[in-house]
């Protein structure tokens, strides 16, 4: 098997030498062992991988050149003997850099080829290939920014007052049909745009196609996670809380620690789109009125619809 922890990774190049690419989502009780190989102020999620991968690393990892943090994992599980691919990762979709990206990729099965000691199967590889999952429908809410835990995922799913889509990193793969041609490279050119074309992650130059993810009207809701020292998907969340959708942000850091602070702050948001549901359902009339009574002042507001 070969892991992996980006969408923009090649993993279909692996099934064409028969192997099976895993999505890697890490998370540990503590960073002891990676904070020993590594600095502190590295991203949670690239502290994560090295402490995962220092107790299970007996696959290969493929990553993609997204930041520095994952240049330093890189460096970090290489010198402990670890096999490491890590390929560049272009900021932009554009003509020249699906080119470069193509160029990189049939190097990269080149290198494969000598790797395993078998030549490149474009049968496999095109077998590699899974369905492009549907678009929603129907009312729902979206996880989005950085991926989450299974934990955490599994119990947004069982309490949230409506179906919840998951947009979050790496749940946004998603690859046209392989075109019915055995010539090599218009196949790495096509894969290099796939690829590429993908709904962007915050680390591209033009993340204008992400605004279709909070464009569907049948959207209730949105839970926002951002990680610790990345600065990414902070600069989302601080656009989308000025949206009229409600909005809930979480941090992780990829240890199991407030998780428990976590799921009461995610308790009070569906209870409270519970109760704005009940509030749209029923007749208006009449009016609400808040105080808040301070030590210096108080502080009223009433409303009528």
């Amino acid at each position: 098997m070969i892991e992996y922890i980006c969408k923009y990774s090649p993993i279909e190049i692996f099934g064409g030498f028969g192997e099976e690419g895993v999505l890697l989502n890490p998370h540990s009780q503590n960073f002891e062992k990676a904070d020993a190989l590594s600095h502190r102020n590295i991203c949670s999620f690239s502290r994560a991988v090295i402490e995962n991968r220092l107790s299970h690393g007996e696959n290969a990892l493929i990553l993609s050149k997204c930041c520095d943090s994952l240049t330093d994992v890189a460096d970090v599980l290489e010198g402990v003997g670890q096999k490491v691919f890590i390929l560049d990762l272009p900021h932009t979709n554009t003509h020249c850099s699906v080119d470069i990206y193509k160029e990189d990729l049939k190097k990269f099965v080149a290198k494969q080829e000598k790797f395993y000691g078998k030549s490149f199967d474009l049968k496999l590889f095109k077998a590699a290939f899974k369905a492009e999952k549907r678009l929603p429908m129907g009312e729902h809410i979206a996880l989005m920014g950085a991926r989450i835990s299974p934990q955490i995922m599994e119990f947004i799913a069982e309490n949230s007052p409506y179906p919840v889509e998951n947009y979050a990193c790496t749940n946004l793969r998603h690859l046209p049909e392989v075109p019915d041609t055995d010539d090599f490279d218009e196949l790495m050119g096509w894969y290099a745009r796939a690829l590429l074309n993908q709904t962007p992650c915050m680390r591209m130059a033009d993340i204008s196609d992400r605004r279709r993810l909070i464009s569907d009207p049948d959207l209730k809701g949105i839970i926002y996670n951002t990680v610790s020292f990345c600065d990414y998907y902070g600069f989302e969340y601080a656009r989308l809380k000025d949206e009229s959708i409600p909005i809930l942000k979480i941090e992780t850091d990829y240890t199991l620690n407030g998780e428990g602070q976590m799921i009461t702050r995610l308790e009070a948001f569906f209870e409270s789109m519970k109760k704005d549901e009940k509030i749209e359902n029923k007749t208006k009339n009449g009016y609400t009125a808040g105080i808040d009574s301070g030590s210096t002042s108080t502080n009223a507001v009433i409303l009528d619809e």
